[in-house]
């Protein structure tokens, strides 16, 4: 399998080992979208393997929007939205999945999502959690 997304996952760490460790496994989930594509098996795996990310997505998200709700961040709501809109475009993209080939236009808007929400959007929850003294964030080197 290509873990070219999951190896590049390591340069978007925020120091915060549950949050990293669950990223890494939403690049995984990319991985295997990415892979699942040039399989004979494709269409049935790339529907799983979105069938993972969805559900993993969900859980992902709630830890974090907890972790949020624990600390007062200030932009919670606005950080909820970003996270339906992508659980609405997962939606989406599953229901098209199943009436035309999208796999290649799914791992792009999927792969380039995570990474600028990671890099613009959960910095900002990081950089918050910091000045409040929450919760124990490693510096990322």
């Amino acid at each position: 399998m290509n873990k070219a997304l999951s190896v590049g996952a390591r340069n978007f760490a925020l120091g915060i080992h549950e949050i990293d460790e669950e990223h890494q496994v939403l690049f995984d989930c990319l991985d295997a979208i990415v892979y699942s594509q040039n399989t004979s098996f494709r269409d049935s795996q790339v529907f799983e393997s979105l069938e993972r990310l969805t559900d993993y997505s969900r859980t992902h998200f709630r830890v974090e929007e907890c972790l949020m709700r624990m600390f007062d961040y200030p932009d919670l709501e606005t950080h909820r939205n970003e996270h339906a809109y992508f659980i609405d475009s997962l939606g989406l993209l599953r229901t098209k999945l199943l009436s035309e080939d999208t796999s290649p236009a799914l791992a792009t808007f999927l792969t380039e999502w995570l990474l600028r929400h990671i890099k613009e959007v959960d910095t900002k929850y990081v950089d918050f959690f910091r000045q409040q003294q929450g919760p124990a964030i490693a510096p990322v080197a």
